[in-house]
């Protein structure tokens, strides 16, 4: 019933596909340059079959084949499919260029798609009913568009002719894990499209044949030019999260590849729903920033794996539990701002008063040697609690005590001649709890506490601290102005 099924949809696509070369020319907009109207330039794609240009039958041609192959999920109907197809497109290519880049196109993605399906098939089926039928039409139409030179044309069909996509005796030695030299290995990986083998290493992977899938991808990663293909990569730490016993090997593995591939791997991962897998990649590539306290690409891992981390579970406090152990293996404190950044996005009001805690636990590690980062923690301390005169001056004075510069000073002074504000709890962005346990925190950088002074001491002891000498002439003199204004 399947096959008569199969044969009558074989019947039906041949009469579409012929239908396209039958079909009125389009518009002449769709024409490209030297198919007789529309279009300028000099392209070698114009060339037809009565009625339509190349680029539009390739077009169309496309649409066609992709909509009736996407109608089955077993291979065999689906090569059926793609036979009906090459055949109808050597008949119509009878009158195309013999250089046209549409033309290349199609013929690259009937090749690829007839080698992905016969990955299915073993040697012995090559000689049986219907595939002996389909590779005998496959190599009949190669015969006739090999003035094509299509690479993955000509390919497929030296495969064919040896037997099938894994027949050869150095592909078969590596899968086995027998010895070869990694120089025969390499010949071998050189004489196919490395598209190939990530077709073949993606089949293994599907039917669970981790083994073999791990011995071909480790051999392409040892070569020169397929190493640099980073899904050969993406593959093997597939194959080791799925045998956990290899954890050292995937360790060895993350400590080798760049964090930016890295990235581009886990991203990977996740378009095609490997979320649990991608989460762990992207946990493990931080874990590894975050100790060494390297900043590189540490703002796009940690937003990437915020994402991660609540698509797989969508708890806010588990997320900032996460947030809250991830921050523990830092070494670097600059990690927090990326990590307050996410929180406040995704926490929502909560997020705000959290930050302000990250922040004073913080300023109580030893920062004397990073007083840029140390001043950062105060401004964004004053950025969240914008309307804390108390703490906003404590924040502007510590940042005059590192910075000991006159724009800093200005920013002391205009908030000291701003009136006294009693402090609201009922208007606060943080609980009383929070903000009295990140006073004395912040009282600890001050060099002088001004809570009993006025702004003449302040300003006074402040002078007094400046390194800038015509900063300290320039105030003075200032000062001078307004006693005789006065």
């Amino acid at each position: 019933m399947a096959e008569e099924e199969s044969d009558q949809e074989a019947e039906r696509l041949g009469e579409e596909l012929v239908a396209i070369v039958e079909s009125p020319p389009g518009p002449a907009g769709l024409r490209v340059a030297g198919s007789g109207s529309g279009g300028t330039g000099g392209s070698s794609c114009g060339g037809g079959v009565v009625g339509i240009s190349s680029r539009d039958y390739c077009r169309r041609f496309c649409q066609v084949v992709e909509d009736y192959a996407g109608r089955w999920q077993v291979p065999l109907p689906q090569l059926q499919v793609l036979q009906t197809a090459l055949c109808c497109f050597t008949s119509a290519s009878a009158s195309f260029p013999d250089e046209c880049e549409h033309v290349q196109y199609v013929l690259s993605s009937l090749a690829l798609s007839f080698f992905e399906l016969l990955l299915f098939f073993g040697r012995d089926e090559f000689y049986e009913e219907p595939l002996k039928d389909i590779l005998g039409s496959f190599q009949e139409c190669q015969n006739h568009l090999r003035r094509y030179g299509n690479v993955n044309l000509e390919l497929v069909t030296r495969i064919i002719r040896d037997g099938g996509p894994w027949e050869d005796p150095v592909l078969q030695a590596v899968l086995k894990a027998q010895p070869a030299s990694q120089e025969i290995v390499n010949k071998y990986l050189s004489s196919e499209n490395p598209l190939f083998f990530e077709l073949r290493a993606r089949y293994l992977i599907a039917c669970e044949r981790i083994p073999e899938a791990m011995a071909l991808i480790k051999s392409c990663i040892n070569h020169p030019e397929i190493s640099k293909d980073l899904y050969f990569h993406q593959a093997l730490f597939t194959c080791l999260f799925m045998s956990p016993v290899e954890d050292q090997l995937f360790q060895e593995h993350l400590l080798k590849t760049d964090c930016k591939s890295g990235i581009d791997i886990i991203c990977n991962t996740e378009k095609e729903g490997k979320t649990v897998l991608a989460l762990q990649l992207c946990e493990s590539f931080l874990i590894s920033q975050l100790q060494n306290g390297d900043m590189y690409y540490i703002w796009e891992l940690i937003f990437i794996w915020s994402k991660l981390q609540l698509k797989s579970n969508p708890s806010k406090q588990v997320f900032v539990d996460q947030c809250y152990q991830l921050l523990r293996t830092a070494t670097n404190v600059r990690v927090i701002f990326p990590f307050m950044k996410i929180i406040k996005d995704e926490v929502e009001e909560e997020g705000l008063q959290i930050c302000v805690e990250i922040c004073g636990c913080a300023l109580q590690l030893d920062l004397h040697d990073d007083p840029k980062t140390k001043c950062l923690i105060y401004k964004t301390i004053a950025h969240f609690l914008p309307n804390d005169l108390e703490i906003l001056r404590i924040c502007a004075l510590s940042i005059f005590f590192l910075e000991r510069s006159l724009e800093a000073y200005h920013t002391v002074e205009e908030l000291y001649k701003r009136p006294d504000e009693e402090y609201n709890e009922g208007t606060s962005s943080v609980q009383n709890r929070v903000r009295f346990e990140l006073l004395p925190i912040l009282k600890k950088g001050l060099f002088f506490d001004p809570e009993f002074w006025n702004f003449v001491m302040i300003k006074k002891n402040c002078v007094a601290l400046l390194s800038d000498k015509s900063a300290i002439r320039f105030l003075n003199e200032n000062t001078l102005e307004n006693s005789t204004g006065a």
